[in-house]
């Protein structure tokens, strides 16, 4: 409960207060009827987690917190990506991406031929890049019933992937593999275009824009990495991941450059919550201490 209340909700705060202030530079606003739908049902679900809190429902409590935790951290980290889309003065790397690949042999091309010339390897991959929502909400359920401290260590972890994540799209912008190809056209192309343009000036809607790195492919690691200490849940998310990460390159019009790119998020990002917890727990215990010591006089 205190790494909800001294971690995690006040570092969801402080993604509000960057998005406030990069849109206040870049003229920017939310349409309002965008969020506040969001605010109403996260606002709810917290207060429905006190309420189980107070019934000592302690489970349902750390899931329904859980569901408002994803809501608020999915809508200001998106709206922060827009924003500091708007805000790089860095020109898109598609081009640099593109030698990157094949400065490593990787011919992007005759992959995307491959998959789209075997149907059911192309299913196969569309369901697991589209199983991520459906993980999040298995993972966070589960855990809350079983292994609640897992939960914090979750979320922590998806913040700071999501920060690094965001932090490094603004310094290295990219649209996607399709367009630098020219087999398709990625569904947040326009979006990408118009913020950097500084045409688009009020966000009306949410689209997944950051290229590299790959928030897939970190999110593969943590999924599997946050289900290590229980075997039955452990193996179906590694195969499950493992193919999620492949299908990164078709369906999310990701280079292999992202790819090894979301790796590396991943892996710093579960160094940093690693260290961050040790901290935590050494803090814990001592503000344990402090407030069991017995009073002067």
């Amino acid at each position: 409960m205190l790494a909800q209340l001294l971690l995690i909700w006040p570092a969801i705060l402080l993604i509000g207060i960057s998005d406030i202030i990069v849109l206040i530079s870049q003229g920017m606003s939310v349409d309002w009827a965008l969020i506040w739908p969001m605010i109403l049902v996260a606002s709810a679900l917290v207060v429905v987690s006190v309420i189980c809190q107070w019934l000592r429902r302690y489970q349902v409590s750390r899931a329904v917190s859980a569901f408002a935790q994803i809501i608020s951290i999915g809508i200001l980290s998106s709206i922060l990506s827009y924003a500091l889309m708007a805000a790089s003065p860095y020109p898109m790397a598609d081009p640099l991406f593109m030698r990157a690949d094949a400065a490593i042999g990787f011919d992007w091309l005759s992959w995307f031929s491959w998959v789209d010339s075997h149907p059911k390897v192309y299913l196969i991959l569309r369901y697991a890049y589209e199983s991520v929502r459906f993980q999040l909400l298995l993972v966070v359920i589960v855990l809350s019933y079983i292994d609640r401290d897992r939960v914090d260590e979750f979320f922590i972890y998806i913040i700071i992937s999501l920060c690094i994540t965001c932090v490094v799209m603004f310094f290295i912008p990219a649209i996607g593999a399709f367009s630098a190809h020219h087999v398709g056209v990625e569904p947040w192309k326009n979006d990408t275009i118009a913020l950097r343009d500084h045409h688009l000036l009020i966000i009306k809607h949410l689209d997944g824009i950051i290229t590299f790195p790959s928030f897939h492919t970190a999110s593969g690691v943590l999924f599997i990495y946050i289900a290590r200490h229980h075997k039955w849940l452990l193996y179906p998310l590694i195969i499950n991941n493992v193919i999620m990460i492949a299908s990164v390159l078709t369906e999310g019009a990701h280079y292999l450059v992202d790819v090894i790119g979301g790796l590396a998020v991943g892996f710093a990002s579960l160094a940093i919550t690693r260290s961050l917890l040790v901290w935590w727990a050494q803090k814990s215990v001592t503000l344990s201490f402090v407030k069991a010591a017995p009073r002067p006089g």
